[in-house]
């Protein structure tokens, strides 16, 4: 469905739509490609059967190779996904009054409901997102409640959001496990630190139409800082990776899980795998839906490279740190015209 000529007021060279504003740039700057430009390349996202052979090779090939890979027979039921799916399609056509009773910038907080200015990076992306913290103490009642839904409805979304997040925490842990077994480490070298505590968010995120998607993103480009990243979508693309300089449209398949390596992750495995940019593209007439579970270790927790992966073909890469100096990196990059990666601070 095509954007409606209320929802467009422009001003001042600001387009402001659904409570979002972004710049539209002008005739010297590139268009982006087609929200549906599928790479006609070999550069295809792998995807793993979680009940293959050989699945840490897998996860460690993925990872190392491409820093993305989509998962199937991940064990959540597809009538979870849609159902999930639903509530936040609901929760983003609701009147923008609702929405901003759990706005984040009413308690300076990162959780909560926002646009872009306060969600991402760079504050000209054209996005809403619905933030919910997971762990280490699951708040996402509190979120869902301030927005004011019937009692039925509050019930079924929050249910929705704490089974799915129980589940993909529990195959953020798993891929963990395959990563140390792919590697020759003990399977619990790295989930033994997930044991008593994470640091997790549940992210909705929402890319309306823009009349002029060729000059806007819906994402600029950019790494996550955490461990793993498990991405939801429905079946509109958007989502693109970078590979060998190369923008690779992904391909939505509803039932598969993308999975995405974080800066924190690479650094922990001293540089055997690799976190890379990522961007979403939105288009003219469909909105695009994700849901996003961020998965990271306690803010406590130290990242040091398992021995084993330290010799003299793989010197230490990156110098020891607590995983909340890695939070407060971002933070300090936020807001920057060019994103800088988070790493560059911690490099030997």
């Amino acid at each position: 469905m095509t954007l409606p000529p209320e929802r467009i007021i422009q001003n001042s060279g600001l387009l402001q739509t659904r409570g979002l504003v972004t710049h539209m740039p002008n005739e010297m700057d590139l268009a982006l490609p087609s929200h549906n430009m599928f790479s006609a390349s070999s550069h295809t996202l792998p995807t793993i059967d979680l009940h293959s052979a050989h699945l840490g090779e897998q996860v460690v090939s993925a990872c190392r190779d491409w820093g993305f890979f989509q998962v199937h027979n991940h064990g959540i039921p597809p009538e979870l996904l849609n159902r999930l799916r639903a509530h936040a399609h609901c929760f983003f056509e609701l009147p923008l009054q609702q929405k901003e009773r759990v706005a984040a910038c009413k308690s300076n907080n990162f959780y909560g409901y926002g646009v872009s200015k306060a969600r991402t990076y760079f504050p000209n992306d054209w996005m809403e997102a619905f933030d919910m913290e997971w762990t280490p103490i699951s708040r996402v009642r509190r979120h869902v409640q301030q927005v004011g839904l019937a009692h039925a409805r509050y019930e079924d979304f929050c249910g929705a959001v704490e089974d799915y997040a129980s589940k993909t925490e529990k195959l953020a842990v798993r891929l963990t496990e395959q990563v140390a077994l792919g590697l020759g480490l003990d399977a619990t070298a790295f989930s033994r630190h997930f044991e008593e505590s994470t640091t997790s968010t549940v992210r909705m995120n929402y890319y309306p139409p823009h009349p002029n998607p060729s000059r806007t993103l819906g994402i600029s480009p950019h790494s996550d800082f955490n461990i793993f990243t498990i991405l939801l979508h429905d079946t509109v693309p958007g989502l693109q990776v970078l590979k060998d300089g190369k923008w690779i449209t992904v391909k939505p398949s509803p039932d598969t899980l993308v999975i995405n390596v974080g800066d924190t992750f690479q650094a922990w495995c001293n540089g055997r795998i690799k976190s890379v940019m990522h961007r979403a593209l939105v288009n003219a007439t469909e909105p695009r839906l994700t849901v996003v579970h961020f998965f990271g270790p306690h803010p406590d927790t130290m990242i040091v490279p398992p021995a084993a992966l330290v010799d003299n073909d793989n010197p230490l890469r990156y110098r020891s740190f607590a995983y909340k100096e890695m939070v407060e990196q971002i933070m300090h990059i936020r807001g920057k015209s060019v994103f800088e990666s988070p790493l560059t601070s911690f490099l030997l």
